[in-house]
């Protein structure tokens, strides 16, 4: 019997790209982005906080807590992303094939890739952050002990530390056999049986991302700690929701889906679901989201850059 789309088909797509999301987004960032799943204002100016943490101190003669000052960014909600597919009444009412399998990583993919190169254009634009050269085709376990080293120097955040570099720069770093052999590093070794686009390397998510957006020096990666880069997520408001006031008939089956977080996936993506059933008897659905990033404190960043020739 041919396939049909109904409501329940609709969200469970959006439910399987929520879990597609969460395997293609490292955990870590959510030490950088505000995940919420509120109604946002497009192009509004938020502020997120970027935490402190005072110093240790002699509490032996008693407790006084040392001053902590917390820094403000303002973070523009200006990202308005979607993902969408139509199949008209003949497509929908020819085919045996599985639309949820088959749609719901190609719509994650869309919206991650549109997400983590928003994330990583901040390096490109955003002055401040610490350059260093290295051609991506030498990375090796050694590139990232050096970052390492670097943030570390900069008494950045130990904890929730990630990074984005390209496919040369990837395929470089998984040919060092102290990353990959199970002998020299089992963790990294299954991790990267497991995930061939990501790595757990130096107290590092290291990720494989192809679309790195280009400085004028051909940026080849970012090595980040938590603070480096803050951003906050939203679900834009629309007319055909339940609970928007409107005297208008609906045209068009709208839900707020954003899965609660669990301990293994630490991140709440929530996703706007447009369900739209055409005259002709058609359907299209849409996935959308927005968000906005903004530069968070720059010793908490390192970027590596092609040598100049």
């Amino acid at each position: 019997m041919a396939n049909t789309l109904g409501t329940k088909v609709g969200t469970l797509i959006a439910q399987r790209t929520i879990d597609y999301l969460r395997e293609m987004l490292p955990p870590a960032l959510r030490y950088y982005v505000d995940f919420g799943n509120e109604g946002a204002v497009y192009n509004q100016t938020t502020t997120a906080r970027i935490p402190a943490v005072g110093a240790a101190y002699d509490a032996s003669s008693g407790y006084s807590a040392p001053d902590v000052t917390d820094t403000d960014r303002s973070v523009q909600v200006n990202k308005w992303k979607s993902a969408s597919f139509a199949f008209t009444v003949a497509e929908l009412n020819g085919t045996t094939r599985n639309l949820v399998e088959e749609h719901a990583p190609l719509l994650a993919n869309t919206l991650a890739t549109a997400f983590l190169a928003d994330l990583a254009a901040v390096f490109v634009t955003a002055a401040g952050y610490n350059d260093t050269e290295e051609a991506a085709t030498a990375y090796d376990k050694d590139t990232v002990r050096a970052a390492r080293k670097r943030l570390n120097v900069a008494k950045a955040p130990p904890t929730g530390r990630v990074a984005f570099i390209n496919a040369d720069a990837y395929e470089a770093l998984t040919g060092d056999a102290r990353v990959v052999s199970i002998d020299n590093n089992p963790s990294a070794h299954n991790q990267f049986v497991e995930a061939p686009s990501r790595l757990r390397v130096g107290g590092f998510d290291v990720q494989e991302y192809p679309n790195l957006p280009d400085n004028s020096q051909d940026m080849n990666g970012v090595f980040m700690a938590p603070g480096a880069v803050i951003g906050v997520t939203g679900i834009p408001n629309d007319a055909n929701l339940a609970d928007f006031p409107s005297d208008a008939p609906a045209t068009a089956m709208v839900r707020r889906i954003a899965a609660p977080m669990s301990e293994d996936s630490l991140i709440n993506i929530p996703l706007l679901l447009r369900e739209t059933k055409t005259q002709a008897g058609g359907f299209q659905m849409d996935l959308t989201m927005i968000y906005g990033f903004a530069k968070g404190q720059t010793a908490c960043g390192e970027r590596i850059v092609e040598p100049a020739s």
